[in-house]
């Protein structure tokens, strides 16, 4: 999802009225410190083999908030551990990165706040919901975007 933003995708403005929502308290967004880790750099940079400061600038505000961040943590470990155990004797090859999103999601669920939803763009996950993970698995959407990015004076 955030690599989908920073590339600037269709889809970026969809993730861009999720991102206000949440700084004005309509929704959250949770995601584990993993993902600092995980988005590192445009297309746009790797394609040219090359450093570019408005993308960095963008990576260096992008995980305060609005973004609520969970720290990875031993239990976070051995809980992916079990998930990517389990998803196995359903015929399901979770990568470890991608359990580690998953298995934190279940934790905030069952610790912090129910969650209505997990956001990825990626077909394979989806598939996991309700039989693996009791967390709707769905792509970032919006019911409507605002007509106008800027209010008129």
């Amino acid at each position: 999802m955030f690599l989908r933003y920073i590339n600037n995708e269709s889809e970026s403005s969809i993730i861009e009225e999720l991102m206000r929502r949440a700084e004005s308290n309509q929704i959250n967004i949770f995601t584990s410190t993993i993902t600092i880790a995980e988005v590192t750099h445009a297309a746009q940079e790797r394609n040219q083999s090359a450093l570019n400061s408005d993308v960095e600038s963008v990576l260096q505000n992008l995980f305060g908030p609005p973004i609520k961040l969970v720290d990875y943590s031993i239990t976070i470990g051995y809980e992916t551990r079990n998930f990517i155990r389990t998803a196995m004797t359903h015929s399901k090859k979770i990568k470890p990165i991608d359990g580690i999103h998953l298995t934190t999601a279940s934790w905030i669920d069952r610790y912090i706040v129910r969650l209505d939803e997990f956001n990825t763009y990626d077909q394979e996950l989806k598939s996991l919901y309700p039989n693996i993970i009791p967390i709707e698995i769905i792509e970032p959407h919006v019911d409507q975007l605002p007509l106008f990015s800027n209010p008129v004076p």
